[in-house]
């Protein structure tokens, strides 16, 4: 969670729990800052996303060492607070060639959610997310860009 697993602390203990448990990927947040002009984003969010990039990409070499599996790709980080259509399209249209994660935390907000540690994910930026993953042109765009959605593979190898 919060991409915690790519912290040096913590990555050789996950490395090992996850080879111990046969999990055979693992996600390694390391996406390059996006120079459009519709990813402004306030300061603290920036570098959020610039801090987990740079420890994705410190992490990507002895994840695959290890001979665990990560995408070829990852973005999300910078749709933080405005996952918007516009800013989802913008970002596709600059994808590289390979495997790609995009991170999304989709969901609903509640008229009154109760009051517990997971209050946080009830929220307008979910409802965000998620009404843009629902987005009618969102397949006719990802069609025109042969952009294939797909699971991570069973056998990857």
């Amino acid at each position: 969670h919060q991409h915690v697993h790519v912290f040096p602390a913590v990555l050789r203990p996950m490395i090992r729990m996850a080879q111990k448990h046969r999990i055979s990927w693992v996600r390694t947040p390391n996406e390059p800052e996006p120079t459009s002009p519709d990813f402004t984003l306030p300061d603290d969010a920036r570098e959020e996303a610039r801090i987990f990039s740079r420890l994705g990409q410190a992490a990507r070499p002895l994840i695959i060492a290890s001979g665990l599996h990560t995408t070829d790709h990852f973005c999300g980080l910078y749709l933080k607070g405005d996952f918007s259509f516009r800013r989802l399209e913008s970002l596709l249209r600059c994808l590289p060639d390979g495997l790609t994660e995009l991170m999304t935390h989709p969901g609903r907000t509640m008229e009154h959610p109760p009051e517990t540690p997971f209050s946080g994910f009830s929220t307008p930026e979910r409802e965000q997310e998620l009404q843009t993953l629902l987005n009618k042109n969102l397949r006719l765009t990802l069609k025109e860009m042969e952009i294939i959605l797909t699971s991570f593979p069973e056998n990857p190898d």
